[in-house]
């Protein structure tokens, strides 16, 4: 990833402003600031498929008929002849 000067400069300032806040070194505030980009873009896809995978509701021909038609019943439901 090419990063210029000016957004590596950046990146490290916040690193060292973390790291004085969370009281450690700026590399481990580095680190921490990566997992917690990295954990938020998680969650923020995990809900993202939430929505999109909602279930659809499904009808069948035997759902929408009348009860009692035996028209709408699949192959293996409707009465066989002579096999017994």
């Amino acid at each position: 990833m090419a990063q210029s000067l000016a957004e590596r400069f950046r990146a490290a300032r916040e690193a060292f402003e973390a790291g004085m806040k969370l009281g450690c070194t700026p590399r481990e505030a580095q680190a921490r600031l990566r997992w917690e980009e990295t954990h938020r873009r998680l969650e923020a896809r995990k809900a993202q498929m939430d929505r999109v995978s909602r279930p659809i509701p499904i009808t069948t021909a035997c759902e929408v008929g009348a009860e009692g038609e035996s028209d709408n019943l699949p192959w293996w439901k409707q009465e066989q002849g002579g096999m017994a």
